[in-house]
């Protein structure tokens, strides 16, 4: 009974502390962080990646209902993934490194690059399977040459 008790009052304890205890303040460098990533459309690109993973959950799960993904997907909220990037961030940039990338995100060309992005990954992309794909195939032929594995290249679909 005592073991219980003192047990019982030790988790008080910690649960009083914490509730107590003072947030510490943000700091300059956290605040310019989670500015930077703001500007960046952080949470936004997570919000599209985690909509292609739901996706690829829902193909998975045929028999869940659509209520639970809207449901589960009501619950999310990007801040989290702003509030876990930006120590990231915070860890390897200066505070100087974050005011100049802020200056040049919230200039017009730096604004035209955010705008422009999706379209430059989704063509870099591309440009990667080719190379990718290329190598794989150059690769193949130099194996067959020296009598390694498959003797012919992958032909083009």
């Amino acid at each position: 009974m005592k073991t219980r008790l003192l047990s019982f009052a030790v988790v008080l304890a910690l649960l009083a502390g914490h509730a107590f205890a003072q947030t510490p303040a943000t700091s300059a460098a956290h605040t310019k962080a989670r500015h930077l990533l703001e500007l960046t459309g952080a949470a936004k690109l997570g919000l599209q990646m985690m909509e292609g993973m739901l996706a690829n959950f829902k193909g998975m799960a045929p028999d869940v209902p659509d209520e639970f993904w809207k449901d589960f997907r009501a619950r999310v909220k990007p801040d989290d993934l702003v509030d876990m990037l930006a120590p990231i961030y915070e860890k390897h940039l200066t505070e100087e490194d974050l005011d100049a990338l802020i200056k040049f995100y919230e200039s017009p060309v730096g604004r035209r690059f955010i705008e422009k992005q999706p379209l430059i990954l989704a063509d870099s992309m591309k440009v990667g399977e080719q190379w990718g794909e290329r190598l794989a195939n150059d690769a193949l032929a130099e194996m067959a040459k020296k009598g390694y594995g498959p003797k012919e290249p992958k032909e083009k679909e």
